[in-house]
């Protein structure tokens, strides 16, 4: 779902060290099935462009008026889907936006692949094609130039072009080689330096840059930006991102953090800071109105499923396959118990993630582990114990420390701290197999 918050005040009277209950209001209310997956609202705040797992939008946020953009004639036979550049979609006069089209069968590693970018019009009329093989990222602050990508390398886009609001006199701004890739080019709130991301087999790094030449500047290195979910950068020169949160499970906590940077050279020029202590959900595509009152951002959650299944005698066949635990919460089978008669379960039941037991023949649960659970929950050779990440800190990404190896009987009782590792090692831990095997899972 896309949601708006209103954030004037964070921008004027917030103290440094304040997390703050922003107001949020909902703009779109689309089921499970049919998701919302991208979206921008416009810069005068009148208009929501976004697209579901059908089609492209515009709503008018006053009324709740939605307006469907139909598909143009060379794509009507075709499979896509729509995104609404993000972050920075519209143009200054809040009457066009853009978005891309990705051919829904190609690889999502492929990038600009079959990918075109188009221009929508308020009005709800037929997009417009500006340009093929390419990925739009973002329009200029006063709405002269798009940013867009091209040229697929092994690890993606190596190029970073800039054309005019038309589509044409297209010029390559920056490249890599084939053994690198750079993307997702934003504007700074004066048009004079751009952020943007290269990749590499180290991870992504952020990187600021003059638009009239000069050494790049780094905001985050790779080691800090493996939790990153998404960013903006706001009309007063802030950087915004979203972190998803130390022992967070499948993307089921992300908060918002500011950074500041020096507008003249790109650096960032203090800590960052937390803005929001929110959790259940992640958040990302964010965008921004031109007064800087409102943000518009998508919020998701992963649910689990757990299937638990029966083998033939013989181990080459299962049967009665069926939903283990029945239940609409959040469950994820970890591992068997020695005994083979009960599950060690990763569930949401109680409102956060934690450690349960169950046994293969009922749904109820005994809660085992509540306050502290990260992830990764195994049992030990002896069956006694079960070993599990504990949470992490709250601490900025660059500074967070390995959360601590935990251990606490499969009886339930107190858990124990072991030791202090990387998450890897935890990761990396193996199930104890049992025999014999009557159930799978």
């Amino acid at each position: 779902m896309l949601l708006i918050v209103a954030v004037g005040l964070w921008f004027t009277r917030s103290r440094p060290e304040a997390v703050h209950e922003f107001k949020q209001r909902q703009l779109t209310f689309n089921s499970f099935e049919n998701s919302v997956r991208s979206g921008a609202i416009s810069p005068d705040g009148k208009y929501l462009a976004y697209t579901d797992e059908k089609q492209l939008y515009i709503k008018l946020i006053a009324t709740g008026e939605v307006l469907r953009i139909p598909a143009p004639d060379e794509l009507k036979d075709k499979n896509v889907n729509w995104a609404v550049v993000s972050p920075a979609a519209w143009f200054p006069d809040s009457a066009r936006f853009m978005a891309n089209a990705h051919p829904s069968d190609v690889d999502a590693g492929a990038v600009t692949k079959g990918t075109s970018t188009w221009l929508v019009s308020v009005l709800g009329h037929t997009p417009r094609k500006l340009r093929d093989s390419a990925e739009a990222y973002s329009v200029s602050p006063d709405g002269s130039l798009i940013a867009f990508g091209t040229n697929k390398g092994k690890l993606g886009d190596r190029e970073i072009s800039l054309m005019n609001a038309e589509g044409e006199q297209a010029r390559k701004l920056y490249d890599t080689d084939e053994s690198s890739a750079i993307c997702c080019l934003t504007w700074s709130g004066n048009g004079k330096r751009i952020i943007y991301v290269k990749t590499d087999a180290s991870g992504d790094t952020f990187l600021s840059r003059d638009l009239n030449g000069g050494p790049a500047a780094t905001i985050f290195r790779p080691e800090e930006t493996k939790k990153l979910q998404d960013f903006l950068w706001l009309p007063d020169g802030r950087f915004l991102y979203s972190v998803e949160e130390q022992g967070s499970s499948f993307n089921n906590s992300c908060n918002f953090w500011i950074l500041p940077i020096d507008p003249r050279t790109g650096q960032v020029s203090d800590k960052p800071r937390r803005l929001t202590n929110w959790s259940d959900f992640c958040l990302g595509q964010m965008s921004m109105t031109a007064d800087g009152q409102h943000l518009v951002f998508l919020k998701w959650s992963a649910a689990q499923t757990s299937y638990l299944a029966d083998l033939t005698s013989s181990g080459t066949r299962i049967s009665n396959l069926r939903h283990f635990p029945a239940t609409e919460n959040s469950d994820a089978l970890a591992d068997w118990m020695s005994d083979g008669k009960s599950l060690v379960l990763v569930s949401n039941r109680s409102g956060q993630f934690g450690v349960y037991k169950v046994p293969v023949d009922a749904d109820e649960a005994e809660p085992i582990v509540i306050e502290g659970f990260g992830r990764n929950p195994r049992t030990t050779p002896d069956g006694k114990w079960i070993v599990y990440l504990g949470a992490g800190d709250k601490a900025p990404p660059a500074d967070r420390k390995p959360p601590p190896v935990m251990r606490v009987s499969v009886n339930s009782g107190p858990s124990e701290k072991r030791l202090m590792a990387a998450q890897e090692s935890a990761q990396n831990t193996r199930s104890v197999p049992f025999d014999p095997s009557t159930h799978c899972l």
